[in-house]
């Protein structure tokens, strides 16, 4: 399913949720799913949405094993629109997170939707909810990281809505980034700060060390960390051995995203310092000693200040 239509339809579940319109017949919904996605049917998926979204809690909890094993379903056809409804579910608003924490005991057996081709996009999105619970489901960090850890996870996953594939990898990443975070507000400037749980940190590492790495992948990783509202120095400080890497897409993915990038003091100094010397190397591209040139001027390391052009 293209990622655009999986933002309009999240969207529009997550508005119909808010609505006061008595919610559809729950079970049945789910009973007829499958011909749902047979058909290609979004105002099913939609329906299916709002029911999710307005029926009681104990309602709510009899019918999610159904929803449930529809995620497993073998029809390559039905396990995206399960999933989906599951994202929209997760996504809604609001102080009470009971609906979301009924979906917390069936985190193992969605955890395979992360690297399914036909799932992956639903379920970064439902995952990405999940991880916002406050404290952090106990099985959450385990499942993130082994799917992390999964060669699948840098490899293109092709589907019949997308031959090309998504790599899923930096965007498990991105969740892990976020997952169990802690934030605080600097008392002069009040803007908030977040630091990654250590063994997020060390898995996102490790994932950019796999020896089986491609420069895509490392690329997208690079932009997700420099993108992530948690910044993590020790982590971030591995990242300036890329600005030596022999793959153009590398070298300009963490060029173009240093100004977004908080490194330690002695990590920033020394960088700054080699990126003067690579400015002027005439071995580099022109595009790449343009851009170095361009950031020299104006990166100070505070990503929150800096006058940088960014992409």
């Amino acid at each position: 399913m293209p990622h655009l239509l999986l933002f309009c339809l999240l969207s529009t579940s997550i508005s119909l949720g808010q609505s006061s319109a008595t919610p559809p017949d729950l079970p049945s919904l789910i009973r007829n799913l499958p011909e749902a996605a047979a058909h290609h049917n979004p105002d099913a998926l939609e329906s299916l949405s709002e029911a999710l979204a307005k029926a009681p809690l104990t309602d709510l909890q009899a019918n999610l094993p159904a929803l449930i094993a529809l995620t497993e379903s073998p029809d390559e056809l039905v396990r995206p629109f399960a999933v989906l409804s599951l994202a929209g579910l997760s996504e809604q608003p609001g102080p009470d997170r009971q609906r979301r924490q009924l979906l917390v005991p069936y985190l193992s057996r969605l955890a395979p939707r992360l690297l399914d081709p036909a799932t992956e996009a639903p379920a970064y999105f439902f995952f990405n909810s999940i991880a916002s619970l406050r404290p952090p489901p106990a099985e959450l960090l385990p499942i993130l990281i082994r799917a992390l850890d999964d060669p699948k996870s840098i490899q293109p996953l092709p589907s019949p809505n997308n031959p090309q594939g998504q790599v899923i990898g930096p965007g498990i990443a991105a969740i892990l980034l976020i997952a169990g975070a802690s934030y605080r507000a600097d008392p002069v400037t009040h803007i908030t700060e977040g630091s990654s749980l250590p063994e997020a940190q060390q898995a996102v590492r490790r994932f950019l060390h796999r020896s089986d790495q491609t420069a895509t992948s490392i690329a997208q990783t690079i932009r997700t960390i420099a993108i992530a509202q948690p910044q993590n120095p020790e982590l971030n400080d591995d990242l300036a051995r890329f600005l030596d890497s022999s793959e153009p897409v590398v070298r300009m993915a963490l060029l173009t995203n240093l100004p977004r990038i908080t490194f330690s003091p002695a990590t920033f100094a020394a960088t700054k310092t080699h990126l003067v010397q690579l400015a002027s190397d005439p071995s580099a591209s022109s595009e790449f000693r343009i851009a170095a040139n361009t950031i020299i001027a104006c990166w100070d390391n505070d990503r929150h200040h800096n006058t940088c052009p960014t992409p």
